[in-house]
C-alpha cells in the first residue's frame, strides 16, 4: 500500500453486514511482514487438535457475539484502498470452513506481502486477540485467547 493509500485510510470507519465494525488504524504489528509465508508463526500450535464444522457456522459465527470490532493495522501490496481490505475481510467472515484447527492445517505458503492482512480483534470486556489473514487462510484468536487456523478456499468450505 503506498503512503497516499495510507492517508485516505486514517480514521475510517465502516459498519460490517454482520454490524462488526471494522476500522483501519495503521501500526507496524510486525516487522517483518513482508517477508513472512507463515500465519500465526509464534502461536502456540495443538497438533491434531480442532472442531469440525458440523453446524456449517460462518467464522464470524465461531467468534461470537463478544467480537465488538476488527481493527486492520497492516495490509499488503494489493490491498490498495480500504474498500478493498474491509470487503476481503468480510468476504472470509463470511465464508464457513469444514473445520476450525489448533494448528496449520495445510503445507503451502501464506504470504502477507502482497494480500496479507494483519489485525485485532476487540471483545467484550476489554479483551483483543490477533487476525490474520491471506488470502483464503486465517489465524485468529477468540475471545478466550485460543488460536485458531482456517482455510476457506471452495475445496475447504460449506456451499
Amino acid at each position: 500500500m503506498n503512503r497516499a493509500s495510507v492517508l485516505l485510510l486514517i480514521g475510517l470507519t465502516v459498519v460490517s453486514g454482520a454490524s462488526t465494525p471494522i476500522r483501519y488504524e495503521p501500526r507496524v504489528v510486525d516487522v517483518h511482514f513482508a517477508f513472512r509465508q507463515r500465519l500465526c508463526p509464534d502461536a502456540p500450535a495443538s497438533g491434531g487438535m480442532g472442531v469440525a464444522n458440523d453446524q456449517q457456522r460462518s467464522v464470524a459465527e465461531f467468534l461470537g457475539p463478544a467480537l465488538r470490532e476488527i481493527v486492520i493495522h497492516q495490509v499488503g501490496d494489493s490491498l490498495v484502498t480500504f474498500t478493498r481490505v474491509r470487503e476481503h475481510v468480510e468476504e472470509v467472515l463470511a465464508r464457513r470452513p469444514h473445520g476450525f484447527s489448533r494448528y496449520t492445517p495445510w503445507a503451502e505458503g501464506t504470504p502477507l506481502a502482497t494480500g496479507g492482512i494483519l489485525g485485532t480483534l476487540r471483545y467484550r470486556g476489554n479483551r483483543t486477540g490477533q487476525l490474520e489473514i491471506s488470502g483464503l487462510h486465517l489465524c485468529f484468536q477468540d475471545s478466550t485467547g485460543v488460536v485458531w487456523w482456517a482455510r476457506v478456499a471452495p475445496v475447504d468450505r460449506w456451499p
